[in-house]
């Protein structure tokens, strides 16, 4: 990513942006956002396999993602 980012080349690095506001939203539950996903995948038609996750799990899982794209990105 530094090395596009060198040349000119900004997506990476808009991308990247991009994906870390919406983690952060995610995370800290911006607008309920999180609290209405975890809601509807407990009491949806597939809720008993969601209702053993715990509420954390949840709230920070976008966190492992962000990881993810993070480390994926400065591999690139």
């Amino acid at each position: 990513m530094l090395q596009a980012v060198r040349h000119g080349d900004y997506a990476p690095l808009a991308f990247y942006a991009v994906a870390v506001i919406f983690c952060l939203a995610l995370a800290l539950d911006a607008g309920k956002i999180n609290s209405r996903i975890e809601t509807r995948l407990k009491n949806g038609p597939q809720g008993a396999a969601f209702r053993p996750v715990p509420t954390w799990l949840f709230r920070y899982y976008p966190i492992f993602g962000l990881a993810l794209i993070t480390v994926g990105l400065l591999i690139l």
